[in-house]
């Protein structure tokens, strides 16, 4: 007798952040169940693809239309959301999915919600301690949320909540490194879109004060070429000891060779962060609708794991308050009690967990064979 895998489609996208927890997952699928067949849809931005390419997977683009375009072009995006329905439905009929998973942001909307029309049952990934709104409005009718932290805000008190963690890369969960004595590796993240204002931040900090810089080894992604360009004009005219780049594709090596890190506070990166044991100076996303970075960043913050730093208004604020934080992380001492916190922090089982949501969600509908 033949025995044929589960077929799994994921709906992701937006970013790296939820495009990274998507591929864990189904890296742990194809790890699991010999057989198993695994797609994915994204949204139609070019950074999805570019991520896609990168993790050699293939994805079904959907004909969105970005949700800050909703006012300006409501035509425009109801028509761009219903075409994605049609793909979405078109493609439920082909693949016939046995479970689909939403693994965050609006891009999963028109394939979570042609799944639960269709019956198909869902699993929705959810990174953040606030829940993002296209998984408050499906999580009554999804099997599960996952959640990646114990606590939500607000809790989907109508929804089967269970806690898993943040599904990271196999190379990165396994990383656990202990810190070494007296080395100075800097690594700053913008994240995959890059972070304006942190970039801007760390030039002001290398012009105006290059001796909170000298003692370190920076790397630096900046999360576009042309910011690139000027954040390593920056550092080559201070003479600052950096390397540049507008995305990093081996995470896992320039996390094992960091002993601190500059980032924002997005759910994955933190995910990433725990599993690494980096201690960390933290500068959420200040134009967030629900501020929900901050919220991320405070969870880490009190349990001596990172400094949070608030972005200013300015480069120049910002420069200032991250030269307070690279000084006070001066010593090892400190650095090295902060790692040891990220550490408990960390969830390296998280993809395995979801995993085991989704093999029970499958038995609940009576799907379950002999994978």
């Amino acid at each position: 007798m033949t025995h044929t895998g589960p077929h799994i489609l994921i709906a992701t996208g937006g970013s790296g952040g939820h495009l990274y927890p998507a591929f864990a997952v189904a890296d742990e699928i194809e790890r699991r169940w010999s057989g198993a067949q695994v797609r994915f849809t994204i949204g139609p931005r070019d950074i999805e693809r570019d991520i896609c390419r990168s993790e050699n997977r293939e994805a079904q683009v959907l004909p969105l239309v970005s949700t800050s375009e909703a006012r300006r072009h409501p035509v425009r995006f109801l028509t761009g959301y219903w075409r994605a329905r049609r793909v979405a439905r078109e493609l439920l009929r082909s693949f016939q999915p046995t479970c689909v998973i939403g693994a965050g942001g609006f891009t999963m909307g028109p394939v979570v919600q042609a799944s639960l029309a269709a019956h198909i049952p869902v699993v929705l990934l959810e990174q953040n301690v606030i829940p993002g709104r296209a998984t408050r409005w499906f999580s009554r009718r999804a099997d599960t949320i996952c959640s990646s932290f114990e606590v939500l805000t607000p809790p989907l008190s109508q929804a089967r909540v269970v806690v898993t963690g943040n599904p990271v890369r196999a190379a990165i969960a396994g990383i656990a490194k202990h810190p070494e004595l007296g080395r100075q590796n800097l690594l700053v993240m913008g994240g995959s879109q890059g972070a304006r204002g942190l970039n801007e931040g760390l030039v002001w900090l290398a012009e105006d004060h290059p001796a909170a810089l000298a003692s370190w080894n920076v790397v630096h992604q900046t999360g576009g070429d042309e910011s690139a360009r000027e954040v390593s004009s920056a550092y080559a005219r201070m003479t600052i000891t950096a390397r540049v780049m507008p995305f990093i594709s081996d995470m896992a090596g320039e996390y094992t060779r960091a002993d601190l890190v500059i980032a924002r506070a997005g759910a994955t990166s933190l995910a990433e962060l725990a599993c690494a044991g980096i201690p960390a100076v933290l500068v959420p996303y200040p134009f967030a609708r629900d501020l929900h970075q901050h919220t991320n960043a405070r969870v880490f913050s009190e349990r001596g794991a990172a400094l949070v730093v608030e972005q200013g208004a300015d480069p120049a604020t910002t420069g200032e308050r991250l030269l307070a934080a690279l000084e006070s992380l001066g010593s090892d001492a400190r650095r090295i009690a902060m790692s040891e916190q990220m550490k408990r922090l960390a969830r390296p089982d998280a993809a395995a967990r979801v995993v085991d949501v989704i093999a029970a969600a499958i038995e609940r509908r009576g799907l379950h064979r002999e994978f």
